[in-house]
């Protein structure tokens, strides 16, 4: 080949080079997050008139209103962020009903994205609302589902609490079934839940999905099973770690739930809440424990014990949820587990598994008569009741004394359920429950089993900065004890050291 041809190609591949090179510093300093241009500091001065407007439902993600919280002006984005994201690939565009131009305004949290989102960075969004003048707010990316509820107080109920009605939005950034982003939106009826709870700052909600129509509106949320109208947005406030009841769940229903003779836990997933305009923190949405999400059948009768003072009638300490009136039989049951009178009705293998868990967890609020679940169940004219676990906020060194702390030093040595009738019908109890102790240790109760779990749902919190917002929302419910992941590490490890419960 001539030099001369060698030359001529050399220089049109350099050309091509300095043009894709220039294409991409240019395409850089104009590109776009979720289709909204990114400006530079510079060219944001133009805006020179700040005018406060209300564009609540008037900004769009996934062509439904973004959640803002109004005090701050923070719109919360769900993405799924990984270590890899960058700024150009995150999925959905912004934009605002009437068309009016926005701009992110450039800095370095573009740059660092991942570390920006974990540091709960706001990117600043600019609303041009013409001749200068423009409306801001800041926008957090998070790598959890983001609830917006909306609505207005429509009446009391008879426990004189406070119902709304309105609609909640859920944005899914990595939705299971699929993989890919999901959005869900119904109409809805909530109001505050709990019972000790009630008081707190930071609250709970129970959730009625509802149709145009008034009935009941069966939705899938966030991978979390089938469809269902009934759900909980429990506010982990009295936890600061935000570990517990995700924890227990998460042991549960991926080892014991397993064998057939246990029914599995409320399931949940973490998400961050806006509520009528205000940033509500991190929340666990959850199914209910009902007939539909048991799959429960027509020989089987789930019962919550919602009573703990004595001498009251037998109807007054259970609730028999959905279904059929119970038969008497049933009631026969319920009765002689309320009295502990001798374990005949109870299903050994189940009640010795939800005994040493909650003894594992130290969970007194499982170890009482009240927020018990049991599913009592009639096969060939023999009826036998099986237990359910539910009420696990108040565990790993969280004991009673005058009201709930933090102290584990005094619990992991405790024991927190032993049925003295149980015990009296089976004379071999100690022997029982020691060789479960050994499978679960042996099989699945492992402190790397444990700590897996506890570091998984941990850094998924953390990552994208959610528990610090929450914290500074809410502060720490603890604050005369250190209530961290190592500490409850330390609790584990401990209680797992021991060969045989006794």
């Amino acid at each position: 080949m001539e030099m001369k041809t060698i030359k001529k190609l050399m220089f049109t591949v350099a050309a091509a080079i300095l043009a894709v090179v220039i294409f991409f510093c240019f395409a850089r300093e104009r590109a776009f997050c979720m289709g909204v241009p990114i400006i530079s500091q510079t060219e944001s001065e133009r805006f020179t008139q700040f005018e406060e407007q209300d564009l609540n439902n008037r900004i769009l993600h996934m062509d439904v209103p973004v959640a803002i919280d109004n005090a701050s002006r923070t719109i919360y984005i769900a993405q799924n962020i990984d270590k890899e994201t960058y700024y150009t690939e995150l999925d959905g565009v912004l934009t605002e009903t009437e068309g009016r131009k926005m701009y992110f305004v450039k800095d370095e949290g573009f740059e660092n994205f991942v570390q920006a989102v974990a540091e709960g960075h706001r990117f600043r969004l600019i609303i041009d609302l013409q001749q200068g003048t423009y409306m801001e707010y800041g926008v957090v990316f998070t790598d959890l589902p983001v609830i917006r509820l909306a609505g207005l107080k429509t009446g009391v109920d008879k426990e004189d609490r406070s119902i709304y009605s309105g609609e909640i939005i859920v944005w899914d950034p990595l939705y299971e079934n699929s993989g890919k982003y999901n959005v869900q939106r119904s109409l809805l009826d909530w109001h505050r839940r709990g019972s000790s709870t009630l008081g707190d700052a930071k609250k709970s909600w129970k959730l009625s999905l509802k149709k145009e129509d008034g009935t009941n509106n069966d939705l899938e949320f966030i991978g979390l099973e089938k469809g269902d109208d009934d759900w909980i947005l429990n506010a982990i406030y009295r936890d600061d770690t935000k570990i517990r009841e995700k924890m227990a769940m998460d042991l549960w229903n991926t080892y014991l739930a397993q064998e057939e003779y246990n029914y599995k836990m409320s399931q949940g997933k973490y998400a961050e809440v806006v509520c009528n305009g205000q940033y509500c923190g991190l929340y666990l949405l959850q199914r209910r424990i009902d007939r539909k999400y048991l799959e429960l059948d027509e020989n089987q009768f789930l019962a919550k014990g919602i009573k703990a003072a004595d001498g009251l009638p037998l109807e007054e300490y259970f609730d028999i949820i959905g279904g059929e009136t119970a038969p008497d039989k049933v009631w026969d049951v319920l009765e002689n587990i309320h009295k502990r009178e001798n374990g005949r009705y109870i299903n050994l293998d189940n009640w010795k598994d939800v005994s040493l868990l909650i003894d594992f967890g130290y969970m007194p609020d499982n170890s009482g008569k009240k927020n018990v679940y049991f599913v009592v169940s009639e096969s060939d004219g023999e009826f036998e009741a099986r237990e359910i676990l539910w009420d696990t906020d108040f565990s790993f060194g969280v004991n009673y004394a005058s009201g709930f702390v933090h102290r584990p030093e005094k619990t992991v040595n405790a024991r927190r359920y032993r049925h003295d009738a149980v015990a009296a019908d089976h004379p071999d109890l100690d022997r029982m429950m020691a060789e479960r102790w050994f499978e679960m240790r042996s099989e699945f109760l492992t402190a790397e089993n444990v700590f897996c779990i506890i570091d998984q749902n941990y850094e998924k919190i953390n990552a994208c900065g959610a528990k610090t917002r929450d914290e500074q929302q809410w502060g720490r419910y603890y604050d005369d004890s250190d209530d961290s992941i190592d500490v409850m590490k330390k609790f584990i490890e401990e209680f797992l050291e021991k060969k045989v419960i006794v």
